[in-house]
């Protein structure tokens, strides 16, 4: 039970500073020509509106994974881990190929 335990610990942190106010970070233009900085947590849906979907996605799909490993923790079914790995693997290579495809977009 104590090893189990291990693994909830970074994705309960990771959930706490997403649901922080100083996560996803947006510019806006005043009539000045100056910028405005505006924070928002990884949960609220002003990103969202303006078309930056990453926080909003990293958010539910941490919350996902989260209960998948507290649910996992709590019975010790061993699909249910193998399923939470996939889902972190999968997850962790598409960003990587969609970070990489934007990067050589802008060369």
């Amino acid at each position: 039970m104590k090893k189990r335990g291990r693994f909830l610990i970074l994705p309960f942190f990771t959930l706490i500073l997403e649901a922080l106010p100083y996560g996803a970070v947006m510019y806006f233009a005043n009539m000045g020509g100056k910028s405005i900085r505006s924070t928002y947590s990884y949960f609220d849906l002003p990103p969202f509106g303006y078309a930056n979907f990453s926080p909003l996605l990293t958010a539910v799909i941490t919350g996902i994974l989260t209960a998948a490993l507290l649910i996992w923790f709590i019975l010790g079914k061993g699909w249910i881990i193998k399923l939470a790995k996939n889902t972190a693997i999968t997850c962790a290579a598409i960003s990587l190929w969609v970070s990489d495809t934007i990067r050589l977009s802008y060369c």
